[in-house]
């Protein structure tokens, strides 16, 4: 038990450490603060919601499974939402491409 709370202290604590210069990097430093709260604030609702909804979908499907999927799905659509926003916010895309 010691062993897996040191490796997840670890790796928590290298997601925190390099999130501000992502947000940074991907979105420059004029607005980093509210860029900061969204991020923060999108991943508080998720990781609150998350394991409700997970053992919901349980309790009417008997399987994780669809929760799984959906989370899958929504990190991926998520993914390429923040790679189209900073691009439209470097302008290497441009705003009538999308």
């Amino acid at each position: 038990m010691l062993i897996a709370a040191v490796i997840f202290g670890f790796g928590w604590g290298i997601q925190i450490g390099l999130l501000a210069p992502l947000v940074a990097d991907l979105f420059g430093t004029l607005s980093i603060n509210a860029l900061l709260g969204l991020v923060l604030g999108t991943a508080a609702v998720a990781g609150s919601l998350g394991p409700y909804l997970a053992g919901l979908t349980f309790d009417l499907f008997g399987t994780y499974r669809p929760a799984y999927v959906g989370a899958t799905v929504l990190s991926v659509l998520w993914s390429g939402l923040v790679l189209v926003a900073a691009r439209l916010e470097t302008g290497t895309l441009s705003r009538s491409a999308v």
